[in-house]
């Protein structure tokens, strides 16, 4: 399914809009800004010496403005569906592109991936879903923040099981949301999926 871009024009506080027909939840900076600062020790020295980061949905550009923080070195590059998205403009290489597409994939592999895809009707399981596993193929670790009710349905089962980590987020970052983790997937990983809660608001 490719969706059209739509000339939209949304604030980056304001972070739901009910009905959206993208499928926004923009996420709130101090979310990112913890999820960013968790994955970081994970990719160990391959930051300092390739700092470069993905962010599939751009959106109001909250990881983007968290690696920068973070890593003042880093090279982002960001995929919006929509060409107003606020955070494209703050990207090192902004790519107006739907990135559930087959050809959305980068040639060169990225050390995190990280990004609150668009869930819900609006958008469907399968363009979720593709977002998830094409962020996998292009970075040795990606971090997808979804709603818990999303990774329980049929078509999630093996995302689910070969995570590495999952990370229920603590509070939610938005009421209507009953509860959202961040499912983790690193490169070569075998073990048992880890449960680490993220108290974001305390990070």
């Amino acid at each position: 399914m490719t969706r059209e871009p739509l000339h939209l024009t949304h604030p980056v506080e304001d972070v739901h809009h009910r009905g959206d027909p993208l499928g926004r939840s923009y996420t709130p900076d101090a979310c990112a800004l913890a999820i960013m600062r968790r994955l970081l020790p994970m990719t160990g020295e391959r930051m300092a010496l390739t700092p470069w980061v993905l962010e599939p949905c751009v959106g109001g550009g909250a990881f983007v403005r968290a690696a920068k923080s973070l890593v003042p070195s880093v090279w982002c590059a960001g995929y919006d569906v929509d060409p107003e998205a606020p955070g494209l403009g703050q990207c090192s290489l902004p790519v107006v592109l739907d990135f559930s597409r087959p050809d959305a994939i980068p040639v060169d592999e990225y050390n995190i991936a990280v990004t609150n895809p668009p869930f819900g009707k609006a958008v469907g399981q399968d363009t979720t879903l593709s977002i998830v596993r094409n962020a996998r193929l292009s970075a040795r670790i990606s971090a997808m923040l979804l709603p818990v009710d999303v990774i329980c349905q049929a078509g999630f089962e093996a995302d689910v099981a070969c995570a590495a980590e999952v990370w229920p987020l603590l509070p939610r970052p938005w009421p209507h949301e009953r509860g959202m983790v961040v499912l983790v997937h690193v490169a070569g990983h075998t073990g048992p999926t880890v449960f680490r809660p993220l108290r974001w608001r305390a990070t």
